[in-house]
């Protein structure tokens, strides 16, 4: 509110001026208003005339989240890891008043590191570009999380998920609005000196291994994937029946091979023959990340494998991998 009074002499006749505007609330957009000045004859009260001035309220710049929940994947398997551990995703910020941002440095979101009591361990999250976007904001996050084992699951696409960012915020500071002349009047950044949001959860997408499938005449193994890193590294071992999972790794009676990835994300091994025993059967097992993380395997309808040393190929087991999510330890 602003209102003023004033006295001025004209003609020796001395008149009073008020003028002054109330304005009720903060609009959510710029708005277009027009103030109307009544000139009144002070002795009779009759109207002389009136003058219009049009003027923009100007609009606080206010920032909320999609209500879905973004989606996380892999992007890279951390060799001194036991897994999977770094994930990236794009968190979208709709500003309103979007179009008056000129400019949006990579600072100007930040991002709390807690870890949270999730099934996902935050260990730290940080921002690696912010692009400014027609409603708003898409801000590019990572984060790095503890060690995550492989999984079998049939069902995609949530083989393993659940996590929570925390305290996520804009500051103001860093965020170049457009002049009056370039078009955009009537926005303006808030006094306090962040745009606050409120918390989101973000849907972390593990790799799996969903399939394995191999011909009974053959020692070449395919290995059916989601939500894989190119660069993971998926090792394929073929163990005797009585091995425990615990000796797997470095039991004589265990087969290891790295698999190589297709191009069309599959991974595929081919074992020698003769590092097979004539008619033992083995245990298909995999893993991704670094030695030393688990070893996954289906628990229903296990393949298996037996090589026939008169035929040169296998006698019995199924053809696929299935069943539910399952880690071997």
């Amino acid at each position: 509110v602003e209102v003023a009074f004033g006295d001025y002499e004209l003609n020796g006749i001395r008149n009073t001026v008020s003028r002054g505007a109330l304005i009720g609330g903060t609009p959510d957009k710029p708005t277009e208003v027009t103030f109307t000045a009544t000139v009144k004859n002070s002795q009779n009260d009759h109207v002389i005339g009136t003058l219009d001035y049009s003027a923009t309220i100007g609009a606080p710049i206010s920032a909320t989240l999609q209500t879905d929940a973004p989606q996380f994947t892999a992007i890279s398997n951390d060799t001194s890891s036991t897994g999977a551990t770094k994930f990236t995703g794009i968190v979208p910020i709709t500003l309103n008043g979007a179009d008056a941002i000129k400019s949006v440095p990579n600072d100007c979101v930040t991002m709390d590191s807690q870890s949270n009591d999730g099934a996902v361990s935050f260990s730290s999250i940080s921002v690696d570009k912010v692009e400014k976007i027609d409603t708003g904001l898409n801000v590019t996050v990572t984060v790095t999380t503890g060690p995550i084992g492989g999984v079998w699951n049939e069902t995609p696409p949530y083989p393993f998920k659940e996590g929570k960012l925390l305290n996520i915020s804009i500051d103001p500071s860093k965020l170049q609005l457009k002049t009056m002349e370039e078009g955009n009047p009537g926005w303006y950044l808030p006094t306090d000196n962040t745009l606050k949001l409120p918390d989101m959860t973000v849907d972390v997408l593990t790799p799996a291994f969903t399939k394995v499938e191999y011909d009974d005449d053959s020692t070449t193994f395919t290995i059916h994937t989601q939500n894989m890193p190119e660069n993971a590294t998926v090792e394929v071992a073929l163990a005797k029946k009585d091995v425990n999972v615990t000796s797997v790794e470095n039991d004589s009676a265990t087969i290891k091979a790295t698999a190589k990835r297709g191009s069309d994300g599959k991974y595929s091994v081919t074992f020698d023959k003769k590092d097979f025993e004539p008619n033992a059967e083995y245990y298909i097992w995999l893993r991704y990340g670094s030695p030393g993380s688990d070893w996954a395997y289906p628990d229903n309808n296990r393949p298996t494998y037996t090589f026939d040393n008169t035929t040169g190929g296998n006698t019995g087991g199924g053809s696929e991998g299935g069943g539910s999510t399952t880690e071997g330890n």
